[in-house]
């Protein structure tokens, strides 16, 4: 891997730290700040040279991103049903139109964090039993004393670095999600990991280890129905009839209208509100997701 690409992770990784931590301080501005500033970086991620299992990460914290605001509103009293146009053109951009060859992955990711509770005094080595196989691994804890700490993940003969004190990176004794040579591992076919501690007069207290896995998952299926829908006035369809998800996962709904005509959603439903100026014939975009997949369906709009 090149260390322009190795940059872009580490500032993606950073930036996404920064979002979450917006989003536990319930702080909305800086957490919308922060995932435009996210998603500049996705997009610099998605035109690099760097493989693929990359950016469908990066992808999936964009959505995790996303998702994590909108709750954020809904838990500050925002109406469920609003969502905030800059945000949806954001977000739509990146699902559908930046980056279409996203749209339908059949494998996307999850993150687990397991408690650990070790302190390393002086050198040492555990062994890590995760849940899954990683594809990515983040250690969060705390540094004390005057010396210097390292720690390394070990798995498959590979030996890579997770923490270092003397980086300029970390601020503070106390760290989070904590990666350097981890943020994104390599293919490996283990669930074992050896934690190394290379510990010189100082103490590190590694208190949890997160982990992202791969789980299977398939988007929501539009069954090609309505192809077209004739709008006279205010026109409200109810589109849990047309879209099916066969991993039974709740299906959440987005539209993208065109000029002279604008959607509300409610649920399922979408409420089609036509200007009185506008006439003829339309093209809408339905958009169902299961928070892991999205499915787009082209439909007719009909405006008499």
């Amino acid at each position: 891997m090149l260390i322009e690409d190795k940059v872009l992770i580490k500032q993606f990784i950073e930036v996404a730290s920064e979002l979450k931590s917006a989003v536990a301080e319930q702080n909305l501005a800086g957490a919308r700040q922060k995932y435009q500033q996210l998603y500049g970086q996705y997009q610099q991620i998605n035109d690099s040279k760097l493989e693929k299992i990359h950016k469908e990460v990066a992808y999936q914290q964009l959505l995790t991103g996303y998702h994590s605001i909108q709750e954020l509103k809904q838990q500050t009293a925002a109406p469920t049903n609003i969502i905030a146009i800059a945000l949806v053109i954001i977000i739509l951009s990146v699902i559908i139109f930046i980056n279409p060859k996203m749209v339908g992955l059949a494998v996307f990711q999850e993150i687990t964090t397991q408690k650990l509770n070790i302190i390393y005094s002086q050198n040492g080595e555990d062994e890590i039993l995760l849940k899954t196989i990683p594809s990515s691994l983040t250690v969060t804890g705390k540094f004390d004393g005057s010396g210097t700490a390292r720690l390394f993940a070990e798995a498959e003969g590979r030996k890579l670095i997770v923490f270092d004190s003397t980086k300029s990176s970390i601020r503070s004794k106390k760290f989070t999600d904590q990666c350097i040579d981890t943020c994104i591992l390599p293919k490996i076919g283990t669930t074992k990991i050896n934690l190394i501690a290379e510990i010189d007069n100082a103490v590190l207290q590694v208190d949890s280890i997160s982990y992202y896995s791969r789980v299977s998952n398939t988007a929501p299926v539009w069954n090609g129905e309505p192809k077209s829908i004739v709008v006279k006035g205010e026109t409200t369809i109810d589109f849990e009839q047309y879209f099916k998800d066969n991993d039974g996962d709740q299906i959440v709904y987005m539209a993208v209208t065109p000029d002279g005509i604008s959607a509300e959603v409610s649920g399922s439903k979408i409420t089609f509100l036509p200007e009185k100026t506008a006439t003829g014939e339309k093209y809408a975009d339905i958009i169902a997701s299961d928070l892991k997949h999205t499915t787009k369906a082209r439909i007719k709009l009909i405006i008499e």
